[in-house]
């Protein structure tokens, strides 16, 4: 995926198209797997499917799925405030990013469902399978070699907030 023509869908204020949106990115979080599926991927056992095999998902999907989470807890928690002042455009950036990276770096490792004392309507995510990762502190080491401040950086162009009041 190189462009997301969807992007503008999951911007901005809450409204019906962009609850549709999250809607039907999440459509199919949870999949049916074989026992030699789960086993292939490092998974011994997960709830049972009612016409055999087993019920799970991918991590790409539980991903999203906390994005989403954030997303909501921000803006339905924040119903009162100016939204000028909650800086909504940065909120969006960050937001549209993250989904973007997800998908873009969609995590397939198989996550699988067990049931626990806590809930007799929805079971517990159990994530066992181990994930690639980069090597965060030599990534890290090369960033804090380049790091750079804000008081590096050139100033803007004065024209630029000409309009501004």
């Amino acid at each position: 995926m190189t462009q997301d023509p969807d992007t503008l869908k999951f911007m901005g204020k809450p409204r019906p198209e962009l609850d549709e949106g999250w809607h039907d990115l999440l459509q199919g979080t949870l999949i049916k797997f074989s026992a030699d599926e789960l086993y292939a991927a490092g998974n011994a056992t997960s709830v049972a499917h009612k016409d055999g095999g087993f019920v799970g998902g991918l991590g790409i999907s539980h991903s999203l799925h906390c994005l989403q989470y954030f997303y909501q807890d921000y803006y339905y928690s924040h119903e009162e405030q100016n939204w000028h002042e909650l800086e909504s455009h940065a909120v969006d950036h960050c937001l549209e990013s993250l989904r973007q990276t997800l998908l873009c770096q969609a995590d397939v490792s198989v996550y699988t469902l067990e049931w626990t004392p806590h809930s007799r309507f929805k079971p517990t995510v159990r994530v066992s399978q181990p994930h690639v990762c980069v090597d965060w502190p030599r990534l890290h080491d090369w960033m804090l070699k380049r790091a750079a401040k804000l008081e590096d950086m050139t100033p803007p162009d004065p024209s630029l907030y000409k309009d501004i009041a």
